[in-house]
């Protein structure tokens, strides 16, 4: 949809930034098995220091500072 490739092309042009910080797979794969295996009814997991620094971020801001930060990031 042509609606969404400003947005798109934003996005994409701000992982690269994104994945130079970002867990690598191996700690998220191992979450993931935990999450599998763990026998608990337990829903969220946090993958790595990326996840737990985006999670306290977002505990300790209101939403429209949240999105702002995320927006920022993108680049939106």
């Amino acid at each position: 949809m042509t609606e969404y490739q400003s947005i798109a092309g934003k996005v994409l042009a701000g992982m690269p930034a994104f994945f130079e910080h970002a867990s690598p797979a191996s700690v998220v794969a191992d979450v993931i098995y935990e999450a599998a295996t763990d026998g608990t009814t337990r829903l969220r997991y946090t993958a790595g220091e990326d996840a737990r620094e985006t999670i306290a971020n977002r505990l300790q801001a209101d939403d429209a500072s949240f999105m702002g930060m995320i927006k920022t990031q993108f680049g939106l």
